[in-house]
């Protein structure tokens, strides 16, 4: 490897590596901090889940209805599980504000407004 001029550059001290411990407590799992879902409560110190709320929950089950399709071919032409589609219409889970608007977009609706 005469051809290469590479220099040895260091990066990093060593000594100033996190501990084991240090490392497992920033670590945050995707299901546990999700940007898109959560948000601080007044005080600031904690974290709470944004659910589906009442109005999309009924717009998105009158939207299915309408096109007279069961919650498992709505979840096949959405492309997502059938639970998530469950979830939606008994208010369970995480809102997820891609859905929403892909849903808006394909079927050309507002699921998140009052109509």
């Amino acid at each position: 490897m005469d051809h290469q001029d590479w220099e040895k550059v260091d990066i990093g001290n060593k000594n100033n590596v996190p501990t084991y411990e240090q490392r497992s407590n920033t670590i945050v799992s995707k299901s546990k901090m999700d940007a898109h879902s959560r948000k601080l409560n007044e005080n600031g110190d904690e974290f709470k889940t944004k659910t589906w709320t009442s109005i999309i929950q009924k717009n998105v089950q009158q939207l299915r209805l309408s096109l007279k399709l069961d919650q498992k071919q709505f979840a096949q032409q959405l492309n997502v599980p059938v639970s998530v589609i469950q979830n939606i219409e008994n208010k369970k889970g995480i809102y997820d504000g891609k859905l929403v608007d892909k849903i808006n977009r394909r079927y050309k609706v507002s699921i998140n407004s009052e109509t």
